[in-house]
């Protein structure tokens, strides 16, 4: 019985987002916006931990490349993002550089893909 308390706190907003959602584009614009910057910041606190943690495993500089797995396999399933990738083919070479036809804020899922 404790643990229906909360998954029913929990459940509630969730049925309501996705009901308003459903019923409006404008506030799925927000609610998505909203849901993003958050996920921003729960991946930032996320990334305070993991440079610690990469820097006493002396892979400092691979610290962004964990933070975008992070919100690659958490936030952008929640939010239903995909990427296309042209020419996968030559990434297998490393280094590489992955440049995006224009610049958004979704730019973080790079990484990830």
């Amino acid at each position: 019985m404790a643990l229906l308390r909360p998954l029913a706190y929990l459940s509630v907003p969730y049925f309501t987002l996705r009901w308003v959602s459903s019923q409006s584009p404008t506030a799925r614009y927000y609610i998505k916006i909203i849901l993003y910057v958050s996920g921003i910041g729960v991946a930032s606190v996320w990334g305070v931990f993991v440079s610690i943690w990469a820097a006493v495993m002396g892979r400092r500089y691979d610290s962004n490349y964990y933070i975008g797995k992070f919100f690659g396999k958490f936030i952008e399933p929640t939010l239903g993002l995909s990427y296309e990738i042209e020419g996968a083919e030559h990434l297998e070479t490393r280094p590489s550089v992955i440049v995006g036809n224009h610049q958004t804020m979704l730019d973080i899922g790079y990484v990830s893909a």
